[in-house]
């Protein structure tokens, strides 16, 4: 089947695409099936991510007070203090990957743009992915 889902996707694509990669395919299937249950598939994975954190949370309030003299009050203090933390960095994190995704999209639509300066296309492109990077600038740096 994925055999012939890629002759498909490189046949409607056109003869430049001929050596369609499994990770090109893998997100495309991915994309489809996010558009067709995204909605299912995003309720899912905040619940589980939530019942993730919850375990996570649990574990650590009775370690603190396992090894240390403390009440269950200061337990989740300390316990959401580092979940904070961690959600900081995390976010620092996904939004610095994001800038420099973001830095390299606007360096490749302008290397395209300068060898297609008659195309319009990659002009608005540029400027999309530059405005883009900005916000996500922004972001991080009042995150950060």
């Amino acid at each position: 089947m994925l055999n012939a889902f890629k002759a498909w996707l490189t046949g409607a694509a056109g003869p430049q695409f001929h050596r369609t990669s499994r990770k090109t395919i893998s997100v495309a299937v991915f994309l489809v099936i996010a558009a067709l249950f995204g909605d299912t598939l995003l309720l899912l994975l905040k619940k589980f991510l939530h019942v993730l954190v919850e375990i996570f949370e649990s574990v650590m309030e009775h370690f603190l007070q396992s090894v240390f003299p403390i009440s269950p009050r200061q337990a989740e203090m300390i316990v959401f203090w580092l979940d904070l933390l961690m959600a900081s960095v995390l976010l620092w994190y996904l939004l610095n990957k994001a800038y420099g995704w973001t830095r390299r999209a606007c360096a490749e639509c302008l290397r395209q743009w300068r060898r297609k300066q008659t195309s319009e296309k990659w002009l608005t492109l540029f400027w999309a992915a530059v405005i883009l990077g900005a916000l996500l600038k922004i972001g991080l740096l009042l995150f950060s």
